[in-house]
């Protein structure tokens, strides 16, 4: 006696039609698994290429206004910057332009700007 795993929806219904409940569903499913993708980057790229950054907080009202808890979130904005300054300064350093600003500014200036 053989056993078969069990066969799958899509395998017993070949010509199932999508809608947009399975349209939404699968856009929401990968725009939610972030950890995934993260996982996925850092096995792709070198330390020096790939930077998450994912602050956590509580789980509050988008709309949220309360002076408290957006001093709050100041807060913890502030406690993240600190925690994770090399890598924001390594980001920084990447970004910003290898020309000098000066060579930029007589450009600029050349131009009549």
């Amino acid at each position: 006696m053989q056993l078969r795993p069990p066969a799958s929806p899509a395998a017993n219904d070949s010509h199932r039609k999508l809608g947009w409940g399975d349209v939404v569903g699968s856009i929401v499913a990968a725009a939610t698994s972030t950890e995934v993708m993260h996982h996925a980057m850092q096995d792709l790229f070198p330390r020096n290429k790939y930077f998450r950054f994912h602050p956590t907080t509580d789980s509050t009202q988008i709309d949220e206004t309360h002076p408290d808890a957006l001093a709050s979130f100041a807060g913890e904005a502030q406690a993240y910057i600190r925690e994770k300054r090399q890598d924001l300064d390594l980001v920084a350093a990447i970004l910003r332009p290898k020309t000098p600003q000066g060579l930029w500014m007589r450009f600029r200036d050349a131009l009549g700007n």
